[in-house]
């Protein structure tokens, strides 16, 4: 936590703490009192002229006529599909309707309990699998086939442009992956993507038994990578994704493309860096080009 310009009634509490406990005043005291005073005195105005102290982050407080305390961001986290994985619907559950005649929408309608068990890892890959043939009415052979074109549309193809940004941001940053997944996804997306090289910690929800936008998945995520909420960016092409990160005290950013999403994360980084020796990584001065989007 930065602070800059701290008032002379802060300044005199940290030296009374100092003194107090028989040392002289430190820096890092000094900022701990001075973060204490500023929060105090932006809920107490924001209750004088009658606006609710939660309608704001409190990551980032303007004292007027004092200083200001920013938050630091020390991670950066993306989703996967639409995101660093470009997952276009290529028909697979319309397809797999017409060659076993049934009626628009009734595959997922029979399947939807099998698809919401493996997102949390309710059910294993075997499971899912015994589901296909039973709710189908699939042989073996025509299960597999199956599944091979679910994966297919699941998995994508590689968003390389903003991977090779992601890519820069360590050592810089602490970066992860927070994904609405499905039984089997680490497996696959580690043989397509190296997605455990990429970033410094994937969260999936099969694994955690929790989907975004359950604040519970971001704080997970930050808490593996060792930072607060409030100093961690998340970003996702999903509406209530993005809401549930900003729910759990992240800083979130609605991926449409690629130079959008980066020109967001890097005035994210530069905001936050004011008063630090840190400088967000420019991508060699360029913007990737845009991608199109889809969700995962």
């Amino acid at each position: 936590m930065q602070t800059e310009r701290c008032s002379a009634s802060s300044q005199t509490a940290s030296v009374s703490l100092a003194r107090k406990f028989g040392s002289p005043p430190s820096r890092r005291a000094y900022n701990c009192v001075a973060a204490a005073w500023s929060l105090t005195y932006v809920l107490a105005n924001r209750v004088q002229h009658g606006l609710d102290p939660k309608t704001s982050p409190l990551d980032s407080w303007q004292v007027p006529g004092s200083y200001r305390v920013v938050m630091v961001i020390r991670a950066v986290l993306f989703d996967i599909g639409g995101v660093l994985a470009i997952t276009p619907d290529l028909g697979v559950s319309r397809r797999w309707e017409h060659q076993l005649a049934l009626t628009a929408g009734r595959l997922d309608q029979r399947m939807a309990d099998v698809w919401a068990g493996g997102a949390i890892g309710a059910l294993g890959e075997d499971q899912v699998l015994a589901a296909v043939r039973e709710r189908l009415s699939l042989d073996q052979e025509q299960a597999d086939a199956f599944m091979a074109d679910i994966w297919r549309q699941y998995l994508g193809a590689a968003n390389e442009a903003l991977i090779e940004y992601v890519r820069g941001l360590r050592p810089q940053y602490r970066t992860g992956i927070i994904s609405n997944s499905f039984a089997g996804a680490r497996e696959r997306e580690r043989a397509a993507y190296g997605f455990e090289d990429l970033v410094d910690v994937v969260v999936y929800s099969h694994e955690a038994g929790m989907l975004k936008p359950d604040p519970r998945i971001y704080a997970l995520a930050c808490d593996r990578l060792g930072v607060r909420p409030q100093e961690a960016a998340f970003v996702d092409d999903a509406e209530q994704c993005v809401a549930g990160a900003r729910t759990a005290g992240m800083h979130a950013v609605l991926f449409r493309d690629n130079a959008q999403a980066i020109r967001e994360i890097c005035r994210l980084l530069t905001a936050s860096q004011v008063g630090s020796s840190r400088q967000p990584p420019s991508h060699n001065g360029q913007l990737p080009p845009a991608a199109p989007s889809a969700s995962k």
